[in-house]
């Protein structure tokens, strides 16, 4: 192996470790996050904040807060809150997680979304300005949430107007 492939590997196992840090904090964030808003809950509380500490994974090189906000907002999207936030801390370091609901958070808006898989391409609607799981117009492939579509039934495409027809998960590029 030359010597500059062997540097490459080095940079792609950090980066793999990397991940795989991130993953696990994401998986600690979860658990946590939903714990408190079970309490929060159960204290007739309809929302919670919890500042959580990213400092070991700031000291490493290939760290960038900016992504592993989107990345976190995208892990807690499938709880199926109706706002959810992730935003930097007045700390250095610590990201802040903000969610609400209300007492029927379970009915109408959990029915839309329980046959509908969760993940996918996530992207900044248009309509709501939140990044969110998203959803292809079709045909006109215009790139909406899956919130907006659901929630407000659209028929045509809030941006040229063109009737929808279906919508697609998947985001195609050439």
């Amino acid at each position: 192996m030359a010597f500059a492939q062997r540097l490459a590997k080095n940079l792609n196992t950090y980066a793999a470790e990397t991940h795989r840090l991130i993953e696990k904090r994401f998986a600690d964030v979860r658990e946590h996050f939903m714990e408190r808003c079970e309490a929060a809950s159960k204290n007739g509380e309809s929302c919670d904040w919890c500042d959580y500490s990213f400092d070991r994974l700031a000291e490493r090189r290939d760290y960038d807060e900016d992504v592993v906000k989107r990345k976190l907002e995208e892990h807690l999207a499938d709880l199926g809150f109706q706002t959810l936030s992730v935003r930097s801390a007045n700390k250095i370091d610590y990201l802040q997680v903000t969610a609400s609901w209300s007492a029927d958070a379970g009915s109408s808006r959990k029915k839309k979304h329980s046959s509908r898989p969760s993940g996918g391409t996530s992207v900044t609607c248009p309509i709501c300005h939140e990044h969110r799981p998203a959803v292809v117009l079709v045909p006109c492939g215009h790139v909406v949430c899956r919130d907006c579509h659901c929630g407000q039934q659209l028929r045509q495409c809030p941006m040229c107007r063109a009737a929808i027809k279906s919508t697609s998960r998947g985001l195609f590029m050439d």
